[in-house]
């Protein structure tokens, strides 16, 4: 009878651990298996599809200002000559444009617009520079 409790439990045992193998395994199913780690993939990288927007003409203030954002940064105010909209931009925000502190810049440039949302980026592409003035002191007003 002793013989018989030891062989039982030794084929419970035995099954246990075969089945707890198994289970290690990568199932076909489709159900996940939680002993098994999937590596994660990493989601496709964003790639936009840049167009360059409507000619603008921009006044550029001549000088810089702290940008109103969690970084310390620096922009540049400026102004849609024909709706006479102000905004500040990041002082890099226009390719190709070089910012010097008292100087004036009246320019054209173009937003960039990613053409996959149609929506605008924020950065410009300078296309010229109509007119620099050096100016004296901190303020600045609209001509």
């Amino acid at each position: 009878m002793l013989n018989i409790k030891k062989v039982a439990v030794a084929t419970i045992v035995s099954s246990t651990m075969l089945a707890g193998l198994v289970g290690c395994q990568s199932t076909s199913n489709g159900f996940a298996n939680p002993f098994v780690k999937k590596q994660p993939v990493p989601a496709p990288r964003y790639i936009p599809n840049l167009i360059e927007g409507e000619l603008t003409k921009l006044d550029i203030a001549p000088q810089k200002q702290v940008c109103p954002s969690k970084l310390p940064m620096q922009c540049i105010l400026i102004t849609r000559v024909s709706t006479n909209e102000s905004i500040l931009l990041p002082y890099n925000a226009i390719k190709g444009f070089q910012h010097k502190q008292g100087e004036r810049y009246t320019l054209n440039a173009r937003p960039l617009i990613d053409q996959n949302n149609n929506q605008a980026t924020g950065e410009w592409q300078l296309v010229n520079i109509v007119s620099t003035t050096k100016v004296d002191g901190t303020s600045w007003g609209h001509r």
